[in-house]
């Protein structure tokens, strides 16, 4: 996932999705994120939100990894990420969920998890 120069590229859609741009550092994330959280979904529920607080050294994180072709749980260095909950309280997080396109294993999007998430079976 890596550009021409070496460097990762955290704004490349192709290889990060919209993972950066939804769940991505910075104030107009969060707020969106803050609203998202008290959406509720398809089965009538609220769910906590994931953010990046770096998105460089969450992208390069994620790099690291390489190509993953199934939903997968990752630990991840302390302070790259938190979670909003839908009371709007916010909490630090070491772990994250990768989600990738199956058929060319091309991330879709990376996203921070509390410790108790689960993947869906």
């Amino acid at each position: 996932m890596s550009g021409k120069t070496g460097e990762v590229n955290w704004k490349s859609k192709p290889n990060f999705g919209h993972t950066f741009d939804t769940h991505g550092a910075g104030n107009k994330n969060l707020e969106s994120l803050k609203g998202r959280s008290r959406t509720v979904n398809e089965v009538g529920e609220t769910t906590e939100q994931g953010q990046w607080l770096d998105n460089q050294k969450s992208a390069e994180f994620l790099n690291s990894y390489g190509k993953v072709d199934k939903p997968t749980i990752l630990d991840i260095p302390e302070g790259l990420g938190q979670v909003i909950k839908p009371s709007w309280d916010i909490a630090s997080v070491t772990r994250s969920v990768i989600l990738s396109n199956s058929k060319t294993g091309t991330l879709k999007t990376a996203y921070p998890v509390n410790d108790t998430f689960k993947l869906k079976e």
